[in-house]
C-alpha cells in the first residue's frame, strides 16, 4: 500500500475518479494518503457526472457553493438512485403533503435543494426542499389562471432560468443562490400581441441562453427562437422556422438545430442561426433544412414528454441521448457530436398512460389514476445508450443496456382518491412531487423522498 500512495498525485487521482461512490468511500478510510486525495472536490464532482449522465458544467453551476461534505453526501444520494430508482416496489422513505389552494405550478431547481413555487397573480417563491421555507419571493402582477407549462435551465453564467407559459405570454426568471443570498428577477417577458402575425402560443422550451416557442402563425406552424440576454454584440438574436409538427415538445439542441416532437413522429430542423432583430415585433423567418425526420407507428399517441436538452458548454450544444416518453411508449434518440445524424429505438411501455410525467436524462416519474386501484405512481428507469453515435452504423445496432424499460410502482393511501395534475422529479436526489386536486377543485402537493 505504501508503494501504492507514493505515486503521483495526478496518477491516483486518474484511477480512483472511475471507482463508485461506495468504492471511495471505502479508499477514503484506509489512510491518510487516500483521505487527503478524496478531499479533491474535483473527484467527487467527476463522480456526479457520471452518475448523472450530465456534463461539468451542469454540475459546476449546482454544486459550486458546496462543501465537500455536501458534496459527497450529493454523490451518495445519486448512487442511490442508481441502486433503488428500478426496484419493482420502491418504498418511499418520506412523504409530505400541503393544501395550496392558489399553487399553480412548482419546479426542482436541479439538486434537490430548492423548490420553485408560482402562485396566483404571478407570486414566485424559491423555498428549500427541506423546511419548505421562503428563500425569495418576487410579485410580477401577472394573470397565471391560464398557467399551461413551465421548465428549468442552466443559465451561461451558472445560474439557473425558470420558464413560465401564461396563456399569450411567456416569463423567464433568473434565479441566483449563494449561501449568504438567494434573489430572483425578471429577464425576459414574450407576448403574443408583441409578436406580429402570432396567432397562439402553444409550447415552450429553454436551453442554454436560447428559448424556443411553438406558435401558429398565419396558418402555419412555425417555432421562434431568441437569446434570453444580450450577446456579445449588445444585441439580441432571433429566427423563426416553418415546421409541420403541430402542437409538438421543443428539444433545443443549440442556437441553429431544433428537435420537434409528437404523436405523429420527430423531425430535426437546422438553420443557418440566430440573425440580429430589425425590430422587436418582427419575426425573421429564415430558411431551415430537415437533417432527419422519422414517422411513428399507430402505437404511438398523445403528447410526449422529454428529458432535458443538456448543453456540453453553456454557449455550445446538447451531448448525449434525449429519452422522450409517451403513453405506452419510449424513443431514445441519440445525436451525433456535431448534430448532423441521428439514431432512433423504441420501447413499448403500455403500464404507462399518465400525461402527469416528469422525464429526466436516465429517469421518469408519473402519477396516473388506474381502474381498482386509484392514484398510482410510477418510476421509470431507461436503458443506457452504450455508445457515442459514431459507432452506431443503423438504428437497430444501437447497443443498450438493460433492453427494456423497468417499472417500479406505489401507492400512498391518503391520496390515492385524488387525480394528478403535473409531476416533477429531481433525478439528482430522488424527489418527486406531484400537484393532485379532488372532485371539488382542492389542490395538494405531495413531495415524496422515494428512495
Amino acid at each position: 500500500m505504501a508503494q501504492f500512495t507514493e505515486l503521483p498525485a495526478e496518477i491516483l487521482f486518474m484511477m480512483i475518479k472511475y471507482l463508485s461512490v461506495e468504492d471511495m468511500e471505502n479508499l477514503r478510510s484506509t489512510c491518510k494518503a487516500f483521505y487527503t486525495i478524496m478531499e479533491d472536490a474535483a473527484l467527487w464532482r467527476r463522480a456526479l457526472c457520471t452518475l448523472l449522465s450530465v456534463p461539468i458544467n451542469w454540475v459546476m453551476a449546482i454544486v459550486q457553493s458546496k462543501t465537500i461534505n455536501q458534496l459527497r453526501k450529493q454523490a451518495r444520494k445519486a448512487a442511490l438512485m442508481t441502486e433503488r430508482w428500478h426496484l419493482d416496489r420502491p418504498a418511499p422513505r418520506r412523504v409530505r403533503s400541503y393544501l395550496w389552494p392558489k399553487l399553480q405550478d412548482v419546479l426542482f431547481i436541479p439538486g434537490g435543494d430548492w423548490l420553485v413555487c408560482m402562485f396566483e397573480q404571478g407570486t414566485l417563491q424559491v423555498r428549500r426542499v427541506e423546511t419548505m421555507e421562503i428563500a425569495c419571493s418576487l410579485q410580477s402582477g401577472v394573470d397565471t389562471s391560464m398557467f399551461s407549462m413551465s421548465c428549468i435551465s442552466v443559465s451561461p453564467e451558472g445560474n439557473f432560468y425558470a420558464l413560465f407559459h401564461c396563456t399569450e405570454r411567456i416569463l423567464i426568471y433568473e434565479i441566483r443562490l449563494t449561501p449568504d443570498k438567494q434573489s430572483l428577477r425578471v429577464v425576459d417577458k414574450l407576448s403574443r400581441d408583441d409578436m406580429q402575425g402570432i396567432d397562439v402560443l402553444r409550447h415552450a422550451s429553454l436551453a442554454g441562453n436560447v428559448v424556443a416557442l411553438d406558435c401558429y402563425y398565419q396558418g402555419q406552424d412555425l417555432v421562434y427562437m431568441r437569446t434570453v440576454k444580450p450577446g456579445e454584440t449588445g444585441g439580441t438574436m432571433h429566427a423563426a422556422l416553418i415546421h409541420d409538427h403541430t402542437h409538438c415538445t421543443i428539444h433545443i439542441l443549440s442556437s441553429r438545430v431544433v428537435l420537434l416532437c409528437n404523436g405523429q413522429g420527430i423531425s430535426v430542423y437546422k438553420t443557418q442561426g440566430l440573425v440580429g432583430t430589425t425590430k422587436p415585433s418582427v419575426l425573421d423567418i429564415v430558411s431551415s433544412d430537415t437533417i432527419w425526420s422519422v414517422s411513428f407507428d399507430s402505437w404511438t399517441s398523445g403528447q410526449l414528454s422529454g428529458s432535458p436538452a443538456i448543453w456540453k458548454n453553456l454557449y455550445d450544444g446538447h451531448q448525449g441521448p434525449l429519452m422522450i416518453l409517451g403513453a405506452g411508449v419510449l424513443h431514445i434518440v441519440q445525436p451525433s457530436v456535431d448534430l448532423d445524424k441521428y439514431s432512433l429505438r423504441s420501447f413499448r411501455v403500455p403500464e404507462i398512460v399518465a400525461e402527469a410525467r416528469a422525464v429526466g436524462t436516465r429517469y421518469a416519474f408519473c402519477a396516473q389514476t388506474e381502474q381498482n386501484r386509484g392514484l398510482v405512481f410510477k418510476t421509470c428507469t431507461f436503458p443506457r445508450v452504450l455508445q457515442a453515435y459514431d459507432e452506431i452504423e443503423d438504428a437497430e445496432d444501437m447497443q443498450v443496456s438493460p433492453g427494456r424499460v423497468n417499472l417500479g410502482s406505489f401507492l400512498i393511501e391518503e391520496v390515492k382518491d385524488m387525480s394528478p395534475v403535473f409531476s416533477r422529479l429531481d433525478e439528482w436526489t430522488g424527489y418527486a412531487c406531484v400537484m393532485l386536486e379532488n372532485d371539488g377543485g382542492v389542490k395538494r402537493l405531495v413531495i415524496v423522498d422515494v428512495i
